[in-house]
C-alpha cells in the first residue's frame, strides 16, 4: 500500500485546523474504506482504528464493525475508546 507522511508533525496539525469540519469527515471516511481493503484489515488495531474513523467520518454506522473494534479496544487497554465505540 502507499505509505504517506509528513515531514513534522505541527503540519499536519495546522493542514486540520484549518481544514472544513466535512473535509475532515469526507477524509476519515476515505481512509476508513482503505483500511477495509487493505491486506491488514483483520489486524485489531487497524480494525479498531478502522472504527474510530468511521465514527468520525460521513460513513453510515456498522453495528458489527463497532463492536469488534470496542472489544479489541478493551484488549487493547483502550477502555475509553471501548466505550465511546
Amino acid at each position: 500500500g502507499l505509505d504517506v507522511r509528513i515531514s513534522h508533525p505541527i503540519y499536519g496539525e495546522v493542514r486540520r485546523r484549518r481544514a472544513p469540519a466535512t473535509t475532515l469527515r469526507r477524509l476519515r471516511g476515505l481512509v476508513a474504506n482503505e483500511l477495509a481493503a487493505s491486506d491488514g484489515r483483520d489486524a485489531i488495531h487497524v480494525l479498531v482504528r478502522r472504527a474510530s474513523l468511521s465514527l468520525d467520518s460521513d460513513l453510515l454506522p456498522d453495528a458489527d464493525l463497532l463492536t469488534s473494534a470496542a472489544h479489541g479496544a478493551v484488549w487493547l487497554a483502550n477502555l475509553s475508546l471501548a466505550e465511546r465505540l
